[in-house]
């Protein structure tokens, strides 16, 4: 179509110039005898002809020549979109979680593709290596992961020095075959490198949990709980279970309890279960005003049933209990756990009528075995043996309603 037209634009342009010299004028050609006079206008008109039969003649000698190479980036194009096309159904089946067919496709793209062909070296490459070894350890072939792995380093090594996600898989795969020194090793040659990466710190976590080191897990714990944005990763879980590590390795000895105390600093203060667990180590330790002061601290700003159960365990007869209780009652009255531990501290106190008096209320709010047990033996001292009776009756019921199936409730066997 271009041809065509730059034909007829040539041809309008010769017939134009034609008219416009249509008033004489002759070009003569001498050869030997041989004399031949034209007219401009008409010269004019063959030198354009001539000049597009060549022109004609040029573009189609270059088509010719072209026609290998094109026929070159034919094919390479073919071989990069299906190239293109294996990697991403790759990824697809990775995200699918089809990680069997994740492997297919990483073992077409290395019999279509070679290396050169496959651009080793190349960030694609390395992707590919890396999602095959994550399923390869995921379906427990181990040999193609740490071949994968090692396909990975040595390609991102022409390009820098390390890839952060090649190293994290070889530490994930150690800590999954139990290579627990390993694993701490590779922290230890990578920290300088990794020291600030997030996902690098919840990997050491989980390698110091492994080996018990939980001063470690502890001190790595405080770096990731400063960290903003921080997913799907519980850093108050992995405090709380180094620090009861650390308090039960430690249980009887004072020293050790004071110096982990000091790790801890005052972050029990804010937390229940942190402060439930400094507190009963500090009772093992025969420190029982210490645990009070902590435990009254606690329940002065927050409520907690189990905070409040172990205050009134680490109770001694004493007229300030009654204080803290009638001072926290405003505050707690809708708990039926605060009623029963009152009653248990003037029960202690042989406080009968209050005992019961709080007994009663807690089991109003919320009826409990443990209550009306309680309220049952404050009936019995006080020789009152059938309002008792009835209490151990209603205790029976509820308890073995409670021990019962639903259906079995509803069939009316109680």
């Amino acid at each position: 179509m271009k041809f065509l037209l730059s034909i007829i634009l040539t041809s309008s342009v010769a017939v134009g110039i034609a008219l416009a010299l249509n008033q004489g004028g002759f070009v003569t050609f001498w050869w030997s005898h041989w004399r031949v006079d034209v007219k401009i206008s008409t010269m004019l008109i063959a030198l354009l002809l001539i000049f597009s039969v060549l022109w004609f003649v040029s573009k189609v000698s270059f088509e010719l020549f072209s026609l290998p190479q094109k026929a070159r980036n034919y094919r390479y194009r073919l071989k990069e979109s299906k190239k293109v096309d294996l990697v991403f159904q790759l990824i697809i089946s990775y995200f699918q979680r089809n990680y069997l067919k994740v492997i297919k496709d990483a073992e077409a793209l290395k019999k279509n593709f070679k290396n050169h062909e496959f651009g080793q070296g190349s960030s694609l490459s390395s992707l590919v290596s890396y999602l095959t070894a994550k399923a390869a350890d995921v379906t427990g072939n181990n040999a193609l992961r740490d071949k994968c792995i090692q396909e990975s380093k040595l390609s991102v090594n022409k390009n820098i020095s390390s890839y952060l996600f090649v190293d994290l898989l070889k530490i994930e795969s150690l800590l999954k075959e139990k290579k627990i020194k390993e694993s701490l090793v590779f922290f230890t040659d990578f920290q300088k490198e990794y020291g600030d990466v997030d996902e690098f710190l919840k990997l050491q976590v989980k390698a110091n949990e492994a080996a018990e080191d939980w001063e470690e897990v502890l001190r790595i714990v405080r770096i990731l709980e400063k960290k903003k944005n921080l997913i799907s990763f519980n850093c108050k879980y992995y405090k709380n279970l180094s620090i009861k590590k650390l308090f039960l390795s430690n249980a009887t000895d004072v020293v050790s309890t004071k110096k982990i105390i000091g790790l801890i600093k005052n972050d029990y203060k804010y937390n229940s279960e942190l402060t439930y667990i400094v507190s009963s180590a500090l009772l093992k330790t025969g420190n029982r005003k210490k645990s009070k002061v902590i435990l009254e601290e606690f329940l002065n700003r927050n409520w907690d049933s189990n905070i409040l159960s172990l205050y009134s365990e680490c109770l001694t007869e004493s007229n300030d209990t009654l204080e803290k209780f009638m001072e926290w009652q405003e505050n707690f009255s809708k708990h039926h756990e605060f009623y029963f531990n009152f009653g248990l501290v003037c029960k202690q106190q042989k406080l009968w009528g209050k005992a019961q008096q709080h007994f009663e209320k807690s089991i109003k709010i919320n009826p409990s075995v443990e209550a009306l047990v309680e309220l049952a033996e404050v009936f019995k001292i006080i020789a009152n043996d059938e309002a008792a009776l009835k209490c151990w009756q209603k205790a029976a019921y509820l308890a073995l309603k409670v021990s019962l199936p639903r259906r079995h409730q509803r069939g009316g066997l109680v």
